[in-house]
């Protein structure tokens, strides 16, 4: 597995505009959650913004990202169908729980 990280959302939101408005999955990592992938907050949200025709994200063993990232995919994926995001196998961290995420949600769905 090679490690996914901003410089590869860099690479891939530089291709064909056309390949951008196509592409309907992203997956990133490994089930095993194993390795580490360093993708951000900043990194999804340049991913999202190219890609809105996305209908699956799959960010596996995460560790730099915080509630920030699942709103924007939301918030940038008209079509999406599924988020899978989890963090790396053993590293759990108050930035990483989606208590609050949730809350952000319900909050939003109240308005």
């Amino acid at each position: 597995m090679i490690n996914v990280d901003n410089s590869v959302i860099d690479v891939i939101t530089t291709a064909d505009p056309v390949f951008l408005k196509s592409l309907r999955v992203f997956i990133a990592g490994d089930d095993s959650r194993s390795r580490a992938i360093d993708i951000s907050d900043a990194g999804v949200d340049k991913l999202v913004k190219a890609c809105p025709s996305l209908q699956v994200i799959a960010l596996r063993g995460t560790h730099n990202l915080t509630r920030a990232a699942f709103p924007n995919i939301l918030k940038s994926c008209k079509e999406i169908e599924s988020v899978i995001i989890n963090v790396v196998k053993g590293n759990t961290s108050k930035r990483t729980r989606l208590n609050s995420t949730l809350d952000w949600l319900t909050d939003k769905s109240v308005e």
